[in-house]
């Protein structure tokens, strides 16, 4: 490939859609010549980086190559076994020295597309795949693990024709039908952890296992956004903020932490990261689920009717974990506020079904919570005409409290189509008469 003298096949037309490299997003388009050049609008610092080559046209396979171009790419190595996979192309440019600077930012090399064939490429298909969405362009969303999953899976498309050997889905707000396409279909992946948009779909037939990803570092920054909102209400941040604004020094009185106790809703993997982390802040932490859970050694447990109406009598700050279904939706109304200790607070990171809106701006307005900090909504986007925009005691958020890492979906993927390769049931499969 060195000089660019090999002969190649057009195939098609591509587009650069994503890399590991941040910022390194730009679409260049093969339209009728055998090169084209490839430029990067910014650094790229990674000794290794990874291009995904999407097929704008054309139904063939094809492998794409780098050819060097003179001191640009004269230290890359192209991997000779590059993946491929349904409508992309992953191809992985190595340097082989630390020195050179073929990597530095709007540098231009060349690339050209040859065809190719899948036994020439060596791939073996394990299992179809199919990317099933009504608000997302899933391929995109995976494109930077495609490399990862492409030996493993092949990823089909919701609107491709033959889906009877479709045996794995990932989907996002499915249509209501979606599902009644795939005859054969064993198990469906959320992309995140909450799969009340997958369960509610009229077509998911009873026999489907649904898989929710489990994310150690969604739980972590979970935990880190309901800190911050607890500590704002303990520290009095809000008042704080209303003072500068209007230019007031006036230091106002300090609570510890063992003074404001703590109430959550739920105790998953979010509920007991934020359990265990705000114990170990010193705060009095009450953990309520619906049935009797182990807890962290400082946390008090509750559950059922009873334990809840406990929990909230002596709860200040009540922070909501839970998975949507049936029991939960309207869960936060004004009957459970007025069971919590006056001027208590809420953080709602569960779903926005969860909250009855007009008893939140009732237990605001006549004194009997304190605040609230909104992150997940009813309807979302928040509609611009809605009063949580200008309520003084609410501090909104875009549901940004965390996201699912696209590695971690990526990871749920390959567990849950190895266990239907071995006849057994998917980690992390949620229970379908419970919801969650």
């Amino acid at each position: 490939m060195a000089g660019g003298n090999s002969q190649h096949t057009f195939i098609g037309a591509f587009e650069l859609v994503a890399t590991e490299a941040a910022g390194l997003h730009v679409p260049i388009k093969l339209d009728g010549e055998s090169e084209a050049k490839l430029h990067w609008t910014n650094e790229v610092p990674n000794a290794s980086t990874l291009f995904v080559l999407r097929r704008m046209s054309d139904s063939r396979l094809g492998l794409a190559r780098i050819a060097a171009a003179p001191r640009q790419l004269s230290n890359a190595h192209v991997d000779d076994k590059a993946t491929c996979s349904g409508k992309d192309f992953a191809l992985r440019v190595r340097r082989t020295e630390l020195s050179g600077d073929w990597l530095i930012s709007r540098r231009i090399c060349m690339a050209s597309i040859e065809s190719t064939s899948l036994d020439r490429l060596n791939i073996k298909r394990r299992l179809r795949c199919a990317l099933i969405s009504s608000r997302l362009d899933l391929r995109r969303y995976l494109c930077t693990e495609l490399s990862s999953i492409a030996d493993q899976l092949d990823l089909v498309d919701h609107e491709e024709d033959g889906k009877t050997d479709v045996r794995l889905a990932m989907a996002w707000h499915p249509d209501d039908d979606a599902f009644a396409r795939y005859p054969n279909l064993k198990a469906v992946c959320s992309i995140g952890a909450g799969v009340d948009n997958i369960v509610r779909c009229r077509s998911l037939r009873p026999e489907i296992e649904v898989v929710r990803v489990v994310d150690p570092e969604q739980a972590r920054m979970m935990s880190g956004f309901v800190t911050w909102h607890v500590i704002g209400h303990q520290r009095a941040f809000a008042d704080y903020c209303e003072q500068q604004r209007d230019r007031v020094w006036r230091p106002r009185p300090q609570r510890s932490a063992d003074s404001v106790p703590i109430g959550i809703l739920g105790h998953g993997q979010i509920g007991g990261k934020v359990a265990t982390d705000l114990a170990l802040l010193g705060f009095p932490v009450m953990c309520w689920s619906r049935t009797p859970k182990s807890m962290p050694d400082a946390a008090r447990s509750y559950h059922g009717p009873r334990g809840l109406a406990v929990m909230l009598e002596n709860t200040e700050v009540l922070v909501n974990t839970l998975p949507l279904t049936h029991e939960t939706r309207g869960i936060l109304d004004a009957q459970l506020f007025a069971k919590m200790q006056r001027r208590g607070y809420l953080i709602q990171i569960g779903r926005g079904e969860h909250l009855v809106e007009a008893d939140l701006l009732a237990a605001l307005n006549r004194g009997q919570l304190a605040g609230a900090a909104l992150d997940v909504f009813e309807t979302e986007p928040l509609p611009t005409s809605h009063p949580f925009w200008t309520h003084p005691k609410i501090r909104v958020t875009p549901h940004d409290a965390s996201d699912v890492s696209v590695r971690a979906v990526a990871t749920t993927l390959l567990t849950t189509a190895d266990a239907i390769l071995a006849g057994q049931r998917p980690p992390h499969a949620i229970d379908r008469a419970r919801g969650y």
